[in-house]
């Protein structure tokens, strides 16, 4: 009777360090509605965000957050959780008056008057969200319809001066397209067209030699 007494502690106490030590049920997926206040990852930090639009066809989020108030970015589901703490109110947006959209137009062409001007020859670096260097996907522009990559492949490229897209039509990259974001920088468009966080800054080293 002593020896059963001691089976049954020794299985309870099993038991307990089991349950202490195994590792806890995996979170739920949870789909964030737009207009949802979230934080977003930054890479080791976490932003106060605000959902753009419902949840993207591949998984992810555009969000709004506040330490660029003024631009959206894509953000994979991984990326974003839900308020850890207290949140701040948003940062609206500025407003535009009704009585000057002459004026805001006026203003806006004049902001994208570099989109018209042909982008430089030269290689254009590839940056993430991080800001960490994306060797295999830059490119260079050897002239005003080819390019070369990091690895040395060629191909054509087209660019439109209305909407600053510059649009990769054979080689390695065909299919993809950038948009103009400065006079000196692209960003990566998505399959839907949006913007990415991805951004292509201008350098002025030799398209023609290859491992820049």
């Amino acid at each position: 009777m002593h020896l059963s007494q001691s089976n049954a502690a020794l299985s309870a106490c099993a038991i307990v360090i089991f349950s202490a030590l195994s590792p806890p049920a995996p979170a739920q997926d949870v789909t964030f509605t737009a207009g949802s206040r979230v934080e977003g990852r930054f890479g080791s930090n976490w932003d106060h965000c605000t959902v753009v639009g419902d949840r993207r066809a591949t998984g992810g989020y555009v969000l709004r957050c506040e330490a660029k108030p003024d631009q959206e970015f894509i953000f994979a589901a991984s990326d974003v959780r839900a308020m850890q703490g207290a949140d701040r109110a948003p940062i609206p947006k500025p407003l535009v008056s009704a009585t000057a959209p002459a004026n805001a137009q006026v203003e806006q062409a004049a902001g994208d008057a570099f989109k018209s001007i042909p982008p430089r020859t030269g290689v254009y670096a590839c940056m993430d969200q991080d800001a960490n260097e994306t060797l295999g996907l830059q490119f260079g522009l050897i002239d005003a319809s080819s390019y070369s990559t990091y690895e040395g492949g060629a191909g054509k490229y087209t660019y439109s001066g209305q909407t600053g897209v510059l649009a990769f039509t054979s080689g390695p990259f065909a299919g993809l397209r950038q948009s103009r974001e400065t006079e000196d920088s692209f960003r990566m468009l998505d399959e839907h067209g949006e913007r990415t966080a991805f951004l292509w800054p201008w350098g002025p080293k030799n398209p023609h030699k290859f491992h820049w």
